[in-house]
């Protein structure tokens, strides 16, 4: 099995932002027809949908698109941390172990 790290997804949240659509690629480099299917583990106070929560890889090699929406559940300037930490994790279905990680980290702007 071999696992791969993905890039972070970072995202601040202006004072009257609430939020972000970003694009993301994922390449299979394993075997030609797998699927994959998203496990999201959401920053607190966030809310993440990711679209679509399946990419079907009929190749080697190949590479999908797909998006992430992050919806901020706090207001600005709330006490506490302007920091949370997530994670997005696709999976193949059939071989837990063949998976890819892309940690998501959210900033809130006081100003």
């Amino acid at each position: 099995g071999f696992s791969l790290n993905y890039p972070t997804i970072s995202v601040m949240f202006g004072p009257r932002m609430t939020g972000k659509m970003i694009k993301r690629k994922l390449t299979n480099v394993g075997n030609p027809n797998t699927v994959f299917s998203v496990d999201v583990m959401p920053p607190d106070g966030v809310k993440v949908r990711v679209k679509p929560r399946q990419l079907t890889f009929t190749h080697t090699n190949q590479t999908m698109s797909y998006r992430v929406w992050l919806m901020s559940r706090r207001r600005n300037g709330s006490e506490g941390t302007n920091f949370a930490q997530g994670s997005l994790t696709w999976f193949n279905s059939r071989q837990r172990s063949n998976r890819v990680r892309s940690p998501i980290s959210v900033t809130w702007a006081s100003k």
